[in-house]
């Protein structure tokens, strides 16, 4: 329910931000390579025993202007290689908008603590400021292969060249 909550708050306060509009097509393109720098909470910390915050990079590129592959990283310490995961995204821009919702889905593969393949399916909504540079909040489930499953939170900035 807490999940739900912050997705419901955060998925309003964007669409309610002001701001210049601008086509969404000029904004979200195909061809277009993007870096994510962002924050996480997560479920679970490394070793599987309480939830934890950390620090994640990650890119993509759309074939399409709705069609795109990615791989991200993310960690709750310093601890190299962590992880390290692969997905499919399907982003919509809704409009003429800045406003683009997403969903995703993949696999990865952690190397330490609890070494493991992970699934994982989430959704998110990413709001550009300018053609080149957004802000993003996703919520994702991870289903590992030996631990219990847990839910990822990330927030962060996404900046995209075309």
């Amino acid at each position: 329910m807490k999940i739900k909550t912050i997705l419901l708050i955060l998925g309003l306060g964007v669409m309610a931000s002001g701001g210049a509009r601008a086509q969404s097509t000029y904004l979200y393109s195909d061809h277009e390579w993007n870096l994510d720098t962002y924050g996480f909470y997560g479920g679970k910390d490394k070793g599987g025993n309480k939830d934890a915050w950390g620090i994640g990079l990650g890119g993509s590129y759309f074939l399409t202007r709705n069609i795109g592959v990615g791989a991200d990283t993310y960690m709750d310490a310093f601890t190299i290689p962590y992880l390290l995961n692969a997905d499919g995204i399907f982003r919509y821009p809704l409009g003429h908008t800045q406003i683009a919702p997403y969903g995703f889905g993949g696999f990865g593969r952690q190397w330490d603590h609890a070494a493991q393949w992970l699934g994982h399916l989430g959704v998110g909504i990413e709001y550009r400021f300018k053609p080149t540079m957004g802000a993003f909040f996703d919520a994702r489930e991870v289903f590992p292969s030996e631990t219990r499953d847990y839910a990822v939170l990330r927030f962060g900035f996404r900046f995209a060249f075309k």
